[in-house]
């Protein structure tokens, strides 16, 4: 392609000065960064002095409910986990011993050797009793709430249902 002498000056001109806007535009971005530290200086330093002070105080505050939660929980917890246990005892126990029955000596084993080490099965039989007993009686509990709560939402009672008024 053959251009004119008059073309190639053109393009000298153009390529001359899209160089100054490249130049322009770095000294523009250097005077932006420029400014963003200056602004993350000032940021921080409001944060230091305005709001750091209103955060630890809200925060000092915030804490002793906070700190009694968190031993409420753990309490509940620890509470929830001693009588979860002798339950969870009982099952293991069960089924170690249909194990046994049903010739799976070496599963057995492997199952009480699991309970003991976490702790979950003890050698009095009287704690085994208690939680199957306890176990027991929350299958009731749950077995009694759900029933409840069929009868309750089947019923049917003539005052419990309250006719629209037909607007005449």
């Amino acid at each position: 392609m053959a251009l004119t002498r008059k073309e190639r000056k053109a393009l000298k001109k153009l390529r001359k000065l899209t160089g100054q806007v490249a130049d322009e535009q770095r000294v523009v971005l250097g005077h932006a960064g420029s400014v963003l530290q200056e602004a993350g200086r000032q940021a921080r330093s409001i944060s230091d002095t305005h709001i750091a002070p209103r955060v630890s105080n809200a925060y000092e505050t915030v804490r002793p409910t906070v700190e009694s939660s968190t031993r409420a929980v753990k309490g509940f917890f620890g509470r929830v986990g001693n009588r979860v246990t002798p339950v969870a005892g009982a099952a293991l126990t069960k089924a170690v011993a249909t194990l046994e029955n049903a010739d799976q000596k070496d599963l057995a084993k492997s199952l009480k050797k699991f309970g003991k080490d976490r702790g979950l099965v003890k050698k009095s039989g009287r704690g085994r009793r208690i939680g199957g007993v306890f176990a027991l009686l929350l299958g009731l509990g749950a077995a009694a709430a759900v029933g409840y709560s069929l009868w309750q939402a089947f019923r049917d009672d003539e005052d419990v249902w309250v006719a629209p008024e037909s607007a005449e």
